[in-house]
């Protein structure tokens, strides 16, 4: 109990630690959501979990893996933008997981320009690239037989040109199963806690996010054989940017057969004249191996599409 109210304590005065205004953080590359099942959830994933990319939601989440667990993502990305993520968990006992894992998003060429005394006010001077570069470790203990905890320790690197900027960051978690109220499950996390990154000579923070979620599954229909595998799943995410305002995050996974799943998101932009955003997905898993696809739109840029594949032993 003393544990819970000190995380709870934690997540309360952090937004007043770590301050920023819309737009004014940096690395924002660490607000793309790993991983297509969570995608397909519109990210409502910090108290649900189920693969490696879990962690990137919240690092207690890994120890309920019942395996040892390697993700491999690749997003294309709008405006020629890809992001690459691999993901690892491994079980090192009933009550402790540890893991390791990468991200990099990465630009095609983009042109250079100046200024111009000519028709367009601007002429090219050859062509440079940008990337963001993350390598993360992980470590996820249960407290408790329904209580878990974790935390990870991120380095950032961004490149613009021949300009360069790294940090460090800490994610912290937190999950409980509410027996008292329905077998809920409960999480908070907070993510990229870091100093402030310089880049040339200015100085911005990084986007420190706070997750608070509750999810629940279902078999009134008993699709699967498999008790893990829950016919209904709904998850609900709340989620606070230092830099934005309140977002909400509801998902809901179907499994059948122990072998298919289909997934919808709803992403809410609080105080927002945006209506929100849908994602979709869907899920094939044979064996020990499973391949997940996100379709993610963008109100006034490109569709994206998000594919992972993960393995078991």
């Amino acid at each position: 109990m003393r544990f819970i109210v000190a995380v709870i304590v934690f997540v309360l005065v952090t937004p007043k630690v770590y301050p920023a205004t819309s737009g004014e953080t940096a690395m924002n590359f660490l607000k793309i959501d790993p991983g297509a099942r969570a995608s397909g959830m519109a990210g409502a994933f910090s108290s649900y979990g189920g693969d490696a990319f879990a962690v990137f939601y919240n690092p207690a989440l890994a120890v309920k893996l019942t395996t040892h667990k390697v993700d491999l993502m690749h997003y294309e990305y709008f405006e020629d933008l890809n992001y690459e993520n691999l993901s690892s968990s491994f079980r090192i006992s009933p009550d402790y997981s540890a893991g390791v894992a990468a991200g990099y998003l990465y630009s095609g060429p983009i042109t250079r320009t100046v200024r111009a005394d000519n028709m367009e006010g601007f002429e090219s001077t050859g062509r440079f690239f940008t990337s963001d570069l993350l390598l993360l470790v992980f470590n996820s203990f249960r407290l408790e037989e329904n209580v878990s905890a974790g935390i990870s320790m991120k380095y950032l690197r961004e490149t613009i040109a021949d300009e360069k900027a790294t940090s460090f960051a800490v994610d912290l978690g937190f999950t409980a199963r509410l027996k008292f109220l329905m077998d809920i499950d409960f999480s908070l996390s907070v993510l990229n806690l870091g100093l402030p990154v310089k880049f040339t000579d200015k100085k911005e923070d990084l986007p420190v996010i706070i997750k608070s979620g509750i999810s629940r599954g279902f078999s009134p229909f008993r699709l699967n054989s498999r008790p893990e595998k829950k016919d209904l799943n709904l998850v609900l995410d709340a989620e606070k940017p230092s830099d934005n305002d309140l977002d909400l995050r509801l998902g809901t996974e179907i499994w059948f057969m122990n072998m298919f799943a289909v997934r919808a998101g709803y992403l809410i932009r609080m105080n927002s004249n945006d209506l929100g955003s849908l994602s979709l997905g869907a899920g094939l898993e044979i064996d020990r191996f499973d391949l997940n696809y996100a379709f993610v739109p963008y109100k006034y840029l490109e569709n994206t599409h998000r594919f992972s594949l993960g393995v078991k032993f």
